[in-house]
This record gives structure tokens, C-alpha cells and sequence, in this order.
């Protein structure tokens, strides 16, 4: 019996969003200083670049739910507050997503968006 590969949490999360009509492509976090000019560019943080009609969109994508999901919005809001806020107040959104492992394609994640409040 041939063995299912199976499907990378950011791959989902660009095929859910393309599935509901957003634009959404991979950021590259391996850019260092090169894309400094746009906010959270080197910064490592966001997996996930979407132009949302709502506005553009970061989303950092985790594999579980539970405690990794809260551990990284607590990481985004303790560890990266000024590039998170840089982000908000140029009119992104910030979000976390997560997926549990075993969810099918068609399931929709568990989505926390990060405000300027929270940080």
C-alpha cells in the first residue's frame, strides 16, 4: 500500500485561502536584510503573505493546536513587539493559524488575530 505524504500546515493554509478567493503566497524567511523595506521583511516571523480584501495579512502558521498555538502568540507578542506593531500600524493584519495534524483539507484552522492592545 503506497504510503500518503502528508500536507505541509503552510501548504493548507495557501490552499484554504486560495480556495476563498485570497491572494496568498510564502514569504521567504531566509531574505536576511533584502527585503527590509517592507514591513516584518527579515524578520522571520510570518509564513504566510495574503492580500486580504480586508487589508494585507501576516500569518504565522503552527502545526497543533493548544499550547503551541497560545505559546506563538505569546512569542509574536513578547519576543517580537516592535515588528508586530510596525506591522499594525502600516495596516496589516497578524495572525496566528494552527491546524491539528490528523484535520483533513477541508476543516478550517483556528485563527487568532494579534492587536496593537495586545502588545
Amino acid at each position: 500500500m503506497k504510503r500518503v505524504k502528508p500536507i505541509l500546515p503552510v501548504t493548507k493554509a495557501l490552499r484554504y485561502l486560495t480556495a476563498h478567493g485570497i491572494l496568498a503566497g510564502r514569504v521567504d524567511r531566509q531574505l536576511g536584510m533584502i527585503a527590509m523595506d517592507w514591513p516584518g521583511g527579515g524578520q522571520g516571523f510570518a509564513d504566510i503573505l495574503a492580500a486580504h480584501p480586508d487589508g494585507p495579512m501576516l500569518i504565522q502558521v503552527t502545526s497543533d493546536n493548544g499550547g503551541n498555538h497560545a505559546a506563538h502568540v505569546r512569542k509574536l507578542i513578547e519576543e517580537r513587539t516592535f515588528v508586530v506593531q510596525t506591522c499594525l500600524r502600516r495596516g496589516f493584519r497578524v495572525e496566528v493559524w494552527s491546524w491539528k495534524p490528523e484535520d483533513d483539507e477541508d476543516c478550517s484552522p483556528r485563527k487568532q488575530a494579534i492587536m496593537l492592545d495586545m502588545l
